[in-house]
C-alpha cells in the first residue's frame, strides 16, 4: 500500500479555498467555522470560563491573549466584550478572514495575517494562546509539531494553551 506524498502547496490551496468560501458565505457570523450553534456556544463558554479562571488564579487581569487562527474574529470579539482589560492579538492564515477581523476594529487588538508554520509574528509572549480548529487544518504531522513548537516559544512560563 502506497502512502500519498504530502504536497504543501496543494494542501494549503485546499485549506485556503475552503476558508475563502467560509469568509464569503458566513462573513463575520459565529457559524463561520462550525455550523452547530450548541457546540459553538459550548466552546466559547469553555474558553471564557478558562480565561476567567486563569485571571482569578494569577490575580492580574492585565494579560495577553493570542487567538492563533482567529478566523473572522468572532471569538476575539466575545473575549473583548467579557474582558475589556486584556490585550488581544489575532493571527489568521486566510487573508479574507483576517480582513474580516481587521474590519471589526476590536479595541486593543492587533491582527496579523500570517502562517503559524513560519512562527508567531508578535514581539511579545502570551499568557494564553487559543487554537480552535487550527492544528487539524495543518495536514502534515511534522508541520503540526512545528506549529506547536512555535506556539510554545511565545507562551509565557505557566501560560495556558487552549
Amino acid at each position: 500500500m502506497k502512502t500519498a506524498k504530502y504536497n504543501k502547496k496543494e494542501n494549503d490551496d485546499l485549506i485556503l479555498n475552503h476558508y475563502r468560501n467560509i469568509a464569503k458565505n458566513y462573513r463575520d457570523t459565529g457559524n463561520s467555522s462550525i455550523k452547530d450553534q450548541f457546540i459553538r456556544d459550548s466552546e466559547v463558554n469553555f474558553l471564557i470560563m478558562s480565561i476567567q479562571e486563569y485571571i482569578d488564579n494569577n490575580g492580574n487581569a492585565q494579560i495577553s491573549i493570542l487567538d492563533a487562527g482567529c478566523g473572522n474574529g468572532f471569538l476575539l470579539d466575545k473575549i473583548r466584550n467579557k474582558f475589556p482589560e486584556v490585550t488581544l492579538h489575532g493571527l489568521e492564515f486566510t487573508p479574507e478572514l483576517a480582513s474580516l477581523t481587521i474590519a471589526k476594529d476590536i479595541k486593543n487588538c492587533e491582527i496579523i495575517q500570517g502562517d503559524l508554520r513560519e512562527g508567531v509574528p508578535f514581539e511579545i509572549n502570551f499568557d494564553i494562546v487559543i487554537t480552535e480548529r487550527v492544528i487539524i487544518n495543518i495536514l502534515d504531522y511534522k508541520e503540526q509539531k512545528l506549529v506547536l513548537k512555535n506556539i510554545s516559544n511565545v507562551l509565557k512560563e505557566n501560560g495556558l494553551l487552549l
